[in-house]
């Protein structure tokens, strides 16, 4: 952290702290990824992380979570930092999953990135197709869920949704030699530009553009800025509230920029989805 000049406070805990590791096969490019179970902590050791939390909350403009919680950790910690966050009146986005994923939503976040995986499981849907998950993303905006919800699809790009918006990012096809940190880089790019105030569908498409540069790198190695920076004009951004029909990431690809529709019909620019989406 500190060879890249960022800001960062560690915090001592008795156990050893996690390692993760993936090995690629080189015959075929098949990557197995081998997940630690890492430290459990005390509950005076979580005590001082949601401390530390609360005094940064009051000097951050955005407050992420992201990734899974450590054993010992209750459930609820990424709900609990929620609210600290809204206490400092600090946008709080999240990047969890299963039991963390749906407390902090309860809280009614700022932003949340789900994977397909994690909507599925929190929505209990099968989201077959672009049309369900788009309206299920809708769904968790109008239940007061999350103000923006990113899912974001492999190589199927990602959508935005918020009350008043809806943008799907469909990045340039690239060869993926690595999963590793594509979500991390992703959320990170995403988060990056939104700080900077460069709106909604500019940060979509820096999320995208470090997605897709963080797969086409080896091992850990993640997003650089100058890949970023070449992917980032590559980026397809549509509009998915225009138009009649739904279509394919495929299809996008092929035809010029005027119209997938992914959500419900009634869907009004500017009006939010219709009631019941």
């Amino acid at each position: 952290m500190g060879r890249e000049r960022t800001p960062s406070l560690a915090i001592d805990i008795a156990e050893e702290t996690r390692e993760n590791f993936s090995i690629t096969e080189r015959g075929n490019g098949a990557q197995f990824l081998f997940c630690l179970p890492g430290p459990r902590l005390r509950p005076y050791e979580t005590a001082k992380i949601l401390k530390s939390v609360s005094v940064l909350a009051f000097s951050s403009k955005i407050l992420c979570a992201s990734g899974s919680l450590p054993r010992g950790v209750r459930a609820d910690a990424y709900a609990r930092i929620a609210r600290l966050a809204r206490q400092a009146r600090t946008r709080m986005a999240v990047d969890a999953s299963g039991a963390a994923l749906t407390a902090a939503l309860r809280e009614r976040v700022w932003l949340v990135k789900p994977n397909l995986s994690e909507l599925r499981e929190v929505t209990g849907a099968r989201l077959a197709d672009i049309g369900a998950q788009a309206q299920a993303c809708v769904r968790l905006v109008e239940r007061g869920s999350a103000e923006i919800v990113v899912l974001t699809l492999g190589g199927d790009g990602a959508l935005l949704v918020t009350e008043r918006t809806a943008l799907w990012a469909i990045p340039p096809p690239i060869a993926a030699v690595s999963s590793v940190g594509a979500g991390d880089s992703f959320m990170g790019a995403l988060l990056w530009a939104l700080n900077l105030d460069l709106g909604l569908e500019e940060a979509l498409r820096y999320g995208a553009a470090a997605g897709a540069a963080a797969l086409s790198e080896h091992g850990t190695e993640l997003a650089f800025p100058e890949r970023i920076a070449k992917l980032l004009a590559a980026v397809r951004v549509e509009d998915v509230r225009r138009g009649g029909r739904q279509t394919s990431p495929a299809a996008l690809r092929k035809r010029p920029l005027d119209a997938a529709a992914a959500l419900p019909a009634g869907a009004r620019p500017g009006c939010g989805p219709g009631a019941g989406a």
